[in-house]
């Protein structure tokens, strides 16, 4: 049974259902926030301007990228990202132009607010 298959007998589900196929709906809210594991080789760009090219991204309001790890040849970081309705595409093309690539995706908020998740109690 296809996705479509009620749409002679409601055509109007088509103007919901391909754009919930094909991406989103326009109008709704996207993503909010990313939060990317990234690797990205030591040698330039430096991280601000990593940060910089990521916050002239469509939708994009803040970028934090923090260094976790230092290896002889690369940088492990954590790379958020928030905004309203962020272009995830571009976000992941912006990396690979700067030689990065996307480990992880740590974390992903979508709609009309943040959610924080409360932190753990280790005992």
């Amino acid at each position: 049974m296809s996705w479509l298959s009620g749409k002679d007998k409601y055509p109007y589900l088509l103007d919901y259902l391909l754009p919930l196929r094909v991406g989103r709906i326009e109008g709704l809210p996207g993503l909010r926030r990313l939060v990317l594991d990234v690797l990205k080789p030591l040698k330039d760009p430096s991280i601000v301007d990593v940060a910089v090219e990521l916050s002239r991204v469509k939708g994009v309001d803040a970028v934090n990228i923090t260094v976790n790890e230092v290896d002889v040849e690369t940088l492990s970081l954590t790379v958020v990202v928030e905004g309203d309705d962020i272009d995830f595409e571009r976000i992941k093309s912006v990396l690979e132009e700067v030689g990065a690539a996307i480990h992880s995706i740590d974390q992903v908020v979508a709609g009309t607010r943040l959610i924080e998740v409360p932190a753990r109690r280790h005992a």
